[in-house]
């Protein structure tokens, strides 16, 4: 028979694996709990959102004709509007200069002194000055002896052979003039008369002044008088042409005279003119 102790430790020991059994499958169902945890976590994991495939491109490519590119390119050519030239500057023409076809301001005056020739000292014997001449010369101009002499100490003088004297080899000074002539003058017609004048040119600081002597009614006398600025003369076969330098180019004149007249004609302007004759 079964002790009371007996009993009792077969219930201790049979509550004790009671509760080992409890303890052991609340173990194991923790254990399961936790795996099925872990692989729903690892369930989550592998299902990342795949990439995205790129979807193929359908749609129609644009094609542009070539004919109508041309065709728009040349309209905009053509309608293009053109570049705008800007006018030339105005150019204003020099004035031209003053050119006075009088005897006013002759470098010849008037004289009336009288002098005998020297076939021993000649050009001396005539000069108004200094009895020194440098140069000089007798002529025969429209029937009339004509004589011009440049003093030795500056000046010039025109005499005219005067045969109504009782003397011989007179001559009478006409024309007279303190300023020294640049060369000898030109003995050549410039009046279409078909008779010789007598051409003188004066250099000055700014160019040229010119005295032209005719002889009329047996007398020398001046018949024209120029004052040119940086002139150029050329005179013969019936004119005077004549240079003004104005800046950088000349104003040609072509002098004549009709009718007792004098008129300048054929205007131009020159880049350069002729060294001239006097």
């Amino acid at each position: 028979m079964t002790s009371p102790r007996s009993r009792t430790r077969s219930r201790l020991g049979f509550s004790a694996l009671t509760l080992l059994l409890f303890v052991g499958s609340f173990a194991g169902a923790y254990t399961v709990r936790q795996r099925q945890n872990k692989t729903v976590v690892i369930a989550v994991d592998s299902t990342a959102v795949p990439e995205t495939t790129a979807v193929a491109d359908t749609t129609t490519p644009l094609v542009v004709d070539s004919s109508v590119v041309e065709t728009t390119q040349a309209l905009v050519e053509t309608t293009a509007v053109p570049e705008t030239t800007a006018p030339p500057a105005p150019t204003t023409a020099a004035p031209k200069l003053d050119l006075s076809l009088t005897t006013d301001g002759a470098n010849f005056g008037s004289s009336s002194e009288r002098r005998l020739w020297d076939d021993t000292t000649g050009c001396d014997s005539i000069s108004l000055r200094s009895g020194a001449s440098k140069d000089c010369d007798r002529l025969t101009i429209s029937n009339v002896g004509i004589a011009w002499v440049f003093d030795g100490e500056g000046g010039a003088s025109i005499l005219s052979s005067d045969p109504a004297s009782d003397e011989a080899g007179t001559w009478n000074a006409r024309l007279d003039t303190a300023s020294s002539p640049s060369r000898r003058p030109l003995v050549t017609d410039v009046t279409g008369d078909d008779q010789k004048e007598l051409v003188f040119g004066f250099r000055t600081e700014t160019g040229l002044s010119v005295d032209v002597i005719e002889v009329r009614n047996g007398l020398p006398s001046v018949a024209l008088h120029l004052n040119l600025v940086g002139g150029r003369v050329t005179a013969g076969d019936g004119q005077i042409d004549v240079w003004q330098q104005t800046g950088d180019s000349f104003e040609h004149w072509t002098l004549t005279r009709s009718g007792g007249r004098w008129t300048k004609d054929g205007f131009e302007r020159t880049s350069s003119a002729p060294a001239g004759n006097l």
